[in-house]
């Protein structure tokens, strides 16, 4: 409920014109209170014994607000201060997602209130997250007051920023991108790049880009620096979940800084990264090992898992049932030593061993449900009767594999039979079209231990299940509408958006009669910046979110429909060339392919992608209010004198269209693929053929 430290403080300040190494020396008192397991007070108190911060001289470069440069100010003030004091509630929203509200004096320059929203898989390596804070600056001092911070008295901002980060799984590198608004009220991005070494030190560099002039930014025009943490868990005698970090700046700048909040979503959910267990020191030197301890060479090849192959005793099932937990911690350890991850062992009362299971090193996955299956077969129940892996890529189910017979399977373990004669026995049904392999027992018995690297090529290109689950998707949308009956539609999309004309002068001149109205204004706001590009995040989010299957299939019609309508709105504008209302040449006036300014208004590219993406959401969960939705981007458009009526109607028909084909498309069963089940009531065998 309680903890508290007290140690030794450190600051610095490096690479500076006013001297290269500015510090700070003192003692801290770090403290937590927990009220509940989610929500906690905690509290730093900080006494600095020495510092050479009168040296510093730098006012900022820049005309900008001073969140950063009165450094000098906040170091030497006060010899005693309190750097941060806060409250803190975390929660979940859902399998992947997670929150954080928190108030109080966030950093040693700021205090506020803030929250921030993550979205991370498990074993994912992409994870996307938003915080927002409102904060005020703080007295030099680092008291409880407001009341003297120089030129910044009273100075208030509202910050935050979108953030995504990737474990590119190269060589450890992460790459993280945050775009929003900082502490001087400046909007741009901060690009950082790091790698993290398997003792836990990092190290990286990074840059901040944002929307003011080079002049009134100040020198340099963007912020950059590189960085290093060590954790001290490296290299001392007992665990400790602190760390040494040291940047170097070649100038403290008040633009493109960041809130520096001390406690961020990413790193409380580290433990859902695969490598959380993986950290620890570096092997000793050979001169200081004994011969048994030695290493070839510092920096050995790579190395794939080892197989299962030791022959343990196995339980009966009566022995299983005793000590349940016992013989499956066993199994797991086993399957985890190979590489698998989210690993949930079952075995029913049918006498059937499921293993539901992540492997993202082994590939083909014939290879990885082969390592599975030996292992169970190894250490499950003696009087089993079929194993079942359930194998996942990450966070999404890839393949399912049922092993009927297990006394054969342990003979083709063992050499004694082939493939062939193995067959018969083995059920195999693919959840993800992208990891079907031409022959599913290929590599099943397959024990090298050769390492799988990566190159920068894969990093670089999406991952290859979604590649080739876009491209199936794509495929089956074009059969779809090869074999809809168009005529109905057209008629109906034809009428709408001529009919629709009848009423284009009309509510243009509304548009202009009303253009000061703060009402319309906002709505122009919403339908035309808001509501589209949430749309597309928000499908884009549901289909990398596995925890639902039917939420992310949606998400990908969703996000594919959208996607297809922006393409095609760029060609349709092009063919026709018509006038938007701002032109003033009227709703009759057309240039097909001028690409002349302001001829690019049918049809509507707000409105066709909005309603793109939200006809599979609508459909799926019969929400027709999503329509309604929608329409709010065609009175943006309207009203913001940026298209006609015609041209919202026009835009809302096809992305109607493009969405209901994108959504039946990926409602319908895969063509000419085969689905083997073998459940305890019999085998069931379908393969549908067009």
């Amino acid at each position: 409920m309680f903890e508290s430290g007290l140690g030794p403080s450190y600051q610095q300040t490096l690479g500076g014109p006013d001297g290269f190494v500015l510090f700070q020396i003192g003692a801290v008192e770090n403290v937590k209170l927990r009220l509940r397991e989610d929500t906690w007070l905690q509290g730093t108190l900080q006494v600095g014994l020495y510092d050479n911060y009168n040296k510093y001289k730098n006012r900022g470069s820049s005309d900008m607000p001073r969140v950063r440069t009165y450094l000098r100010e906040y170091v030497t003030t006060s010899k005693v201060t309190v750097p941060n004091l806060q409250a803190t509630h975390v929660g979940r929203l859902g399998a992947n997602q997670y929150y954080s509200v928190y108030g109080g004096y966030l950093e040693s320059m700021f205090a506020g209130v803030g929250g921030e929203w993550l979205y991370r898989p498990f074993a994912s390596r992409v994870a996307f997250g938003i915080d927002a804070n409102l904060v005020q600056q703080r007295d030099f001092s680092q008291g409880l007051g407001f009341g003297n911070a120089g030129d910044q008295t009273g100075y208030r901002v509202a910050t935050g920023h979108a953030t995504a980060y990737w474990d590119t799984g190269w060589n450890h590198v992460q790459a993280n991108l945050s775009v929003g608004r900082y502490l001087a009220k400046d909007i741009g991005a901060t690009f950082d790049l790091s790698r993290v070494f398997d003792n836990g030190v990092k190290f990286g560099a990074f840059f901040s880009k944002t929307n003011v002039s080079a002049e009134k930014f100040g020198e340099g025009s963007f912020d950059k620096g590189v960085y290093l943490s060590v954790p001290f868990d490296a290299f001392l005698t007992r665990s400790s979940n602190s760390s040494a970090n040291a940047m170097w700046k070649p100038l403290t700048r008040d633009g493109g800084a960041k809130l520096n909040r001390s406690v961020q979503l990413y790193d409380l959910t580290k433990t859902r990264d695969e490598r959380a267990l993986r950290f620890k020191a570096a092997p000793p030197r050979n001169d200081d090992s004994i011969p048994e301890d030695r290493r070839e060479t510092w920096t050995p090849p790579p190395k794939g898992p080892e197989p299962y192959t030791r022959v343990a005793p196995q339980p009966a099932a009566e022995q299983w049932a005793a000590d349940a937990q016992g013989y499956e911690q066993r199994l797991t350890e086993a399957l985890y030593r190979q590489h698998f991850r989210n690993i949930r062992v079952a075995y029913d009362g049918s006498r059937r061993l499921t293993l539901a299971l992540s492997n993202d090193s082994l590939h083909p996955a014939s290879r990885a449900v082969g390592r599975a299956a030996r292992t169970a077969l190894h250490l499950g129940p003696l009087d089993m009767r079929e194993i079942r892996i359930e194998l996942a890529r990450g966070a999404n189910p890839a393949v399912n594999y049922n092993f009927a017979d297990l006394k054969r399977l342990e003979r083709y373990f063992d050499g004694e039979i082939n493939a062939d004669q193995l067959a018969d026995s083995v059920a195999v049904d693919y959840l993800d079209p992208s990891v079907r392999e031409p022959d599913p027992l290929a590599r099943l018995d397959d024990l090298d231990t050769k390492a799988e690297q990566r190159r920068l090529a894969d990093v670089l290109l999406p991952e290859p299940g979604t590649v080739a689950r876009v491209k199936n998707d794509f495929v089956g949308a074009a059969h779809t509408a090869v074999n809809t009956d168009w005529s109905r539609m057209a008629l109906f999309g034809t009428g709408a958006v001529l009919a629709s004309s009848l009423l284009d002068k009309r509510a243009d001149q509304f548009a202009r009669d009303h253009a000061a109205n703060r009402w319309l204004k906002g709505v122009n706001k919403i339908g035309s910046n808001v509501i589209p590009w949430l749309a597309i995040g928000g499908a884009g989010l549901a289909a990398l979110d596995s925890s639902d299957p039917r939420r992310s299939r949606t998400g990908y019609a969703a996000t594919e429909a959208g996607g297809t309508a922006l393409l095609a709105v760029y060609g349709l504008k092009t063919v026709f060339g018509r006038a938007r209302p701002y032109v003033e040449a009227g709703n009759h006036s057309f240039k097909p392919f001028s690409m002349a300014a302001g001829y690019d208004g049918f049809p509507s590219g707000h409105t066709i992608i909005t309603w793109a993406v939200a006809t599979p959401f609508a459909e799926e969960y019969e929400a027709p209010w999503l329509y309604g939705l929608a329409a709010v981007t065609n009175l943006a458009r309207v009203g913001s004198r940026n298209h006609w009526v015609s041209d919202t109607v026009a835009g809302s028909v096809l992305g109607y269209t493009i969405g209901k084909v994108f959504w039946e498309s990926s409602r319908a069963p895969q063509k000419g693929a085969p689905r083997v089940l073998i459940r305890p009531s019999g085998v069931d065998l379908s393969w549908t053929f067009d």
